[in-house]
Protein backbone atom coordinates (compact mmCIF):
# COMPACT_ATOMS: atom_id res chain seq x y z
CA UNK A 1 0.00 0.00 0.00
CA UNK A 2 1.00 3.59 -1.04
CA UNK A 3 1.23 6.46 1.06
CA UNK A 4 -2.10 7.56 -0.89
CA UNK A 5 -3.25 3.99 0.76
CA UNK A 6 -3.78 2.50 -3.01
CA UNK A 7 -3.48 -1.41 -2.34
CA UNK A 8 -0.74 -3.21 -4.51
CA UNK A 9 0.52 -1.72 -7.79
CA UNK A 10 4.37 -0.41 -9.33
CA UNK A 11 6.06 1.54 -7.30
CA UNK A 12 9.33 4.16 -8.08
CA UNK A 13 10.37 5.04 -4.49
CA UNK A 14 13.89 4.52 -3.74
CA UNK A 15 15.18 3.98 -0.23
CA UNK A 16 18.23 3.81 1.99
CA UNK A 17 18.79 1.99 5.00
CA UNK A 18 21.80 2.66 8.20
CA UNK A 19 22.66 0.13 9.70
CA UNK A 20 24.59 1.87 12.56
CA UNK A 21 21.29 3.44 13.30
CA UNK A 22 18.49 1.24 11.94
CA UNK A 23 16.96 4.14 10.88
CA UNK A 24 15.42 4.01 6.65
CA UNK A 25 15.66 7.49 4.08
CA UNK A 26 12.98 7.62 1.72
CA UNK A 27 15.51 9.33 -0.80
CA UNK A 28 13.55 9.20 -4.59
CA UNK A 29 10.54 8.70 -6.35
CA UNK A 30 7.15 9.19 -5.40
CA UNK A 31 4.76 8.18 -2.25
CA UNK A 32 1.96 7.00 -4.46
CA UNK A 33 1.89 4.59 -7.24
CA UNK A 34 1.03 4.94 -11.09
CA UNK A 35 4.06 7.18 -11.51
CA UNK A 36 5.54 7.41 -15.19
CA UNK A 37 9.01 8.79 -15.73
CA UNK A 38 10.70 12.00 -15.79
CA UNK A 39 13.57 10.99 -18.72
CA UNK A 40 15.18 14.45 -18.73
CA UNK A 41 17.93 14.91 -21.19
CA UNK A 42 19.91 11.57 -22.07
CA UNK A 43 23.19 11.45 -20.56
CA UNK A 44 22.61 14.59 -17.86
CA UNK A 45 22.00 14.20 -14.61
CA UNK A 46 18.66 16.10 -12.87
CA UNK A 47 17.14 16.66 -10.00
CA UNK A 48 13.38 16.25 -11.61
CA UNK A 49 14.73 12.86 -13.58
CA UNK A 50 13.13 9.71 -11.89
CA UNK A 51 12.27 6.23 -13.47
CA UNK A 52 9.04 5.61 -13.85
CA UNK A 53 6.97 2.33 -11.49
CA UNK A 54 8.28 -0.51 -12.17
CA UNK A 55 8.89 -4.57 -11.34
CA UNK A 56 11.28 -7.04 -11.97
CA UNK A 57 14.23 -5.07 -13.17
CA UNK A 58 17.79 -5.86 -13.46
CA UNK A 59 19.90 -3.86 -11.18
CA UNK A 60 24.03 -3.15 -10.52
CA UNK A 61 26.13 -1.01 -8.08
CA UNK A 62 29.26 -0.05 -9.96
CA UNK A 63 32.48 0.69 -7.95
CA UNK A 64 31.91 3.82 -7.88
CA UNK A 65 28.82 3.07 -5.87
CA UNK A 66 26.45 4.13 -8.52
CA UNK A 67 23.35 2.23 -8.98
CA UNK A 68 22.07 0.83 -12.07
CA UNK A 69 18.98 0.25 -13.55
CA UNK A 70 17.39 -1.44 -16.10
CA UNK A 71 14.04 -2.78 -17.70
CA UNK A 72 11.41 -4.54 -15.73
CA UNK A 73 7.72 -4.31 -16.64
CA UNK A 74 6.12 -0.65 -15.52
CA UNK A 75 5.76 2.73 -17.03
CA UNK A 76 7.68 4.75 -18.72
CA UNK A 77 6.56 8.39 -20.31
CA UNK A 78 3.32 7.42 -21.20
CA UNK A 79 0.48 6.85 -18.98
CA UNK A 80 -1.42 4.21 -21.31
CA UNK A 81 -0.18 0.82 -19.16
CA UNK A 82 2.46 -0.96 -18.24
CA UNK A 83 4.66 -3.02 -20.40
CA UNK A 84 8.06 -4.06 -21.12
CA UNK A 85 10.50 -1.60 -20.79
CA UNK A 86 14.72 -1.60 -22.01
CA UNK A 87 15.64 2.10 -20.79
CA UNK A 88 18.88 2.06 -18.62
CA UNK A 89 19.38 4.62 -15.92
CA UNK A 90 22.23 5.50 -13.52
CA UNK A 91 21.57 7.03 -9.49
CA UNK A 92 24.28 8.97 -8.02
CA UNK A 93 24.06 8.67 -4.49
CA UNK A 94 26.28 11.14 -3.88
CA UNK A 95 24.11 13.50 -5.59
CA UNK A 96 20.78 12.02 -5.29
CA UNK A 97 20.30 12.50 -8.82
CA UNK A 98 18.67 9.80 -11.85
CA UNK A 99 20.21 10.01 -15.16
CA UNK A 100 18.63 8.53 -18.43
CA UNK A 101 21.83 6.29 -20.17
CA UNK A 102 19.86 4.48 -22.63
CA UNK A 103 17.45 2.90 -24.18
CA UNK A 104 13.70 4.25 -25.36
CA UNK A 105 11.71 6.19 -23.12
CA UNK A 106 8.12 5.31 -25.47
CA UNK A 107 7.53 2.45 -26.21
CA UNK A 108 4.68 -0.21 -27.11
CA UNK A 109 3.23 -2.30 -24.51
CA UNK A 110 5.07 -4.93 -25.78
CA UNK A 111 8.21 -3.99 -25.46
CA UNK A 112 10.77 -3.10 -27.89
CA UNK A 113 13.04 -5.30 -30.14
CA UNK A 114 17.23 -5.81 -29.61
CA UNK A 115 19.72 -4.16 -31.32
CA UNK A 116 22.19 -6.46 -31.33
CA UNK A 117 24.72 -5.88 -33.69
CA UNK A 118 27.68 -8.01 -34.26
CA UNK A 119 28.70 -10.60 -31.43
CA UNK A 120 31.27 -9.67 -29.81
CA UNK A 121 31.76 -5.95 -30.50
CA UNK A 122 30.48 -3.19 -28.59
CA UNK A 123 28.78 -0.23 -30.70
CA UNK A 124 27.16 3.06 -29.67
CA UNK A 125 23.71 1.53 -31.21
CA UNK A 126 23.38 -1.81 -29.60
CA UNK A 127 20.91 -2.52 -27.03
CA UNK A 128 19.10 -5.63 -25.47
CA UNK A 129 15.61 -5.87 -25.94
CA UNK A 130 12.89 -4.86 -23.66
CA UNK A 131 13.04 -7.57 -20.47
CA UNK A 132 12.10 -8.50 -17.05
CA UNK A 133 13.48 -11.19 -14.67
CA UNK A 134 17.02 -11.61 -15.90
CA UNK A 135 20.38 -12.20 -14.10
CA UNK A 136 22.28 -9.57 -13.66
CA UNK A 137 26.13 -9.25 -12.03
CA UNK A 138 29.71 -7.03 -12.38
CA UNK A 139 32.57 -8.42 -12.97
CA UNK A 140 36.02 -7.02 -11.43
CA UNK A 141 36.78 -4.47 -14.39
CA UNK A 142 33.49 -2.77 -13.52
CA UNK A 143 31.35 -3.92 -16.54
CA UNK A 144 27.74 -4.72 -15.93
CA UNK A 145 26.78 -8.60 -17.46
CA UNK A 146 22.98 -9.17 -17.96
CA UNK A 147 21.72 -12.73 -18.73
CA UNK A 148 18.50 -13.94 -20.32
CA UNK A 149 14.90 -13.33 -19.03
CA UNK A 150 11.31 -12.82 -20.24
CA UNK A 151 11.28 -10.08 -23.28
CA UNK A 152 11.96 -9.75 -26.60
CA UNK A 153 14.80 -10.52 -28.85
CA UNK A 154 16.02 -9.09 -32.38
CA UNK A 155 12.77 -10.23 -34.27
CA UNK A 156 8.73 -9.21 -33.87
CA UNK A 157 5.86 -10.80 -35.31
CA UNK A 158 3.23 -8.73 -37.05
CA UNK A 159 0.78 -6.73 -34.67
CA UNK A 160 3.26 -7.24 -31.26
CA UNK A 161 7.06 -8.06 -29.98
CA UNK A 162 7.78 -11.98 -30.14
CA UNK A 163 7.95 -12.26 -26.53
CA UNK A 164 9.74 -15.46 -24.45
CA UNK A 165 12.30 -16.17 -22.25
CA UNK A 166 15.67 -15.53 -23.64
CA UNK A 167 19.53 -16.76 -23.25
CA UNK A 168 20.97 -13.97 -24.56
CA UNK A 169 24.51 -12.50 -22.63
CA UNK A 170 25.09 -8.82 -22.68
CA UNK A 171 28.18 -6.69 -21.14
CA UNK A 172 27.37 -2.90 -20.88
CA UNK A 173 30.79 -0.67 -20.04
CA UNK A 174 30.16 2.00 -18.07
CA UNK A 175 33.61 4.04 -19.26
CA UNK A 176 32.34 3.49 -22.96
CA UNK A 177 28.33 3.60 -22.61
CA UNK A 178 28.18 0.98 -25.25
CA UNK A 179 26.69 -2.05 -25.40
CA UNK A 180 28.03 -5.70 -26.25
CA UNK A 181 26.10 -8.76 -27.09
CA UNK A 182 28.65 -11.38 -25.92
CA UNK A 183 26.71 -15.11 -26.28
CA UNK A 184 23.43 -16.73 -26.94
CA UNK A 185 21.07 -16.50 -29.84
CA UNK A 186 19.05 -13.25 -30.50
CA UNK A 187 15.60 -14.61 -30.88
CA UNK A 188 13.33 -15.06 -28.08
CA UNK A 189 12.05 -18.64 -27.26
CA UNK A 190 9.02 -17.66 -28.62
CA UNK A 191 10.52 -17.97 -31.90
CA UNK A 192 12.75 -20.97 -31.89
CA UNK A 193 12.85 -24.37 -29.52
CA UNK A 194 13.42 -24.16 -25.83
CA UNK A 195 16.54 -26.17 -26.30
CA UNK A 196 20.00 -26.45 -24.24
CA UNK A 197 23.29 -27.36 -25.53
CA UNK A 198 25.44 -28.92 -22.96
CA UNK A 199 28.06 -30.40 -24.36
CA UNK A 200 30.53 -32.06 -22.35
CA UNK A 201 29.92 -32.05 -18.19
CA UNK A 202 32.82 -29.73 -16.64
CA UNK A 203 33.93 -28.72 -20.70
CA UNK A 204 33.59 -25.12 -21.71
CA UNK A 205 32.77 -24.80 -25.44
CA UNK A 206 31.31 -21.74 -27.26
CA UNK A 207 28.56 -23.39 -28.49
CA UNK A 208 27.40 -24.40 -24.57
CA UNK A 209 24.37 -22.51 -23.85
CA UNK A 210 21.81 -23.37 -21.10
CA UNK A 211 19.10 -22.27 -23.19
CA UNK A 212 16.08 -20.11 -22.72
CA UNK A 213 14.64 -19.46 -19.09
CA UNK A 214 12.99 -17.12 -16.93
CA UNK A 215 12.86 -16.95 -13.39
CA UNK A 216 15.80 -18.91 -12.48
CA UNK A 217 18.08 -19.35 -9.90
CA UNK A 218 21.69 -17.37 -10.17
CA UNK A 219 24.79 -15.99 -8.16
CA UNK A 220 27.83 -14.12 -9.99
CA UNK A 221 31.38 -15.04 -7.58
CA UNK A 222 34.34 -12.74 -7.00
CA UNK A 223 35.61 -13.45 -10.30
CA UNK A 224 32.71 -12.01 -12.18
CA UNK A 225 31.32 -15.89 -13.14
CA UNK A 226 27.64 -16.12 -13.65
CA UNK A 227 26.43 -19.73 -12.03
CA UNK A 228 22.46 -20.59 -12.67
CA UNK A 229 20.42 -23.22 -11.70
Amino acid sequence: MDAAGNDGGWLNDLWKYSPSTGEWTWMSGSSSGHTTGVYGTLGVAAPGNTPGDRSDSSTWTDASGNLWLFGGYGLNTSSFGAGMLNDLWKYSPSTNEWTWMGGPQTQPESGTTGVYGTLGVASASNMPGSREDAASWTDPSGNLWLYGGYGVGSTSVVGTSDLGALADVWKYSPSTGEWTWMSGPDTSGNSEPMTSVTGTKGVAAASNTPGYRVLFGWAADPSGNLWLY
